[in-house]
């Protein structure tokens, strides 16, 4: 016999029971969760911010990050980007000293070329002096990108100790992880390609205990695994 006081929660139980027998399909089958597939689309837009604004990596387009659910495994970012180049100053400044610009009696604007040759011994002197200035060797230009490699890794690993918790829709034994394709035009890498994919891991249950306070940053990084190759 059924007992009207019991019912509502008996349906409770059993609503519950549904709900997370639904999640648990959906995720031993493949299908993401609706919940899960926003927390994902909000990821990818920090992670884009994130790259917009690195003073270390440059990326080819605005929204240059693509998530990726992977039953049983969790969730993979994916993007491209180059290492952006050294400050070589405010080279524009120096644009005005390449030509001239005359108009003659009748009105007629001409613009002309600067000719090196008409410069006097001490411009030249100059020049060069500025020109030295400059430039950077190849060792300093090796090193300068190394320095902002080593630095926008560093930022992909705020990126997971930041919002990488947000992913709720993962359970703790699952990961979140960050897959970067560097190109590099300099060697930098020296390998036969001048490609390099850095793939950073963390597991949510990780993740969750940085964001409670039970594992401090220092720890938490030593659990993010960094693979490169």
């Amino acid at each position: 016999m059924t007992h009207p006081g019991r019912m509502i929660p008996i349906l409770s139980l059993a609503a519950g029971c549904m709900a997370l027998a639904t999640t648990a399909s959906a995720q031993t089958t493949g299908q993401m969760p609706a919940r899960l597939k926003k927390q994902i689309d909000v990821m990818e837009k920090v992670i884009d911010e994130v790259l917009i604004d690195s003073k270390n990596f440059l990326v080819p387009r605005h929204e240059p990050t693509r998530g990726v659910f992977l039953p049983e495994f969790g969730v993979l970012f994916t993007f491209d980007a180059s290492i952006l180049s050294p400050d070589r100053g405010e080279w524009w400044k120096d644009m005005g000293k390449k030509f001239r610009v005359e108009t003659d009696k009748n009105g007629t604007t001409v613009v002309h070329l600067n000719d090196d040759d008409d410069d006097d011994d001490d411009s030249d002197k100059d020049s060069q002096k500025k020109k030295e200035e400059r430039e950077l060797t190849r060792k300093e230009i090796m090193k300068d990108r190394e320095q902002r490699y080593e630095n926008g890794k560093k930022e992909l690993v705020g990126v997971l100790l930041d919002y990488g918790y947000t992913l709720s829709g993962l359970r703790d034994d699952q990961s979140v992880a960050l897959v970067a394709y560097i190109e590099d035009d300099n060697g930098m890498f020296d390998m036969e390609s001048e490609d390099q994919t850095v793939i950073l891991r963390a597991k949510m249950g990780d993740l969750r205990a940085h964001e409670s306070g039970k594992l401090s940053d220092e720890a938490t990084k030593s659990r993010i695994t960094i693979e490169e190759y």
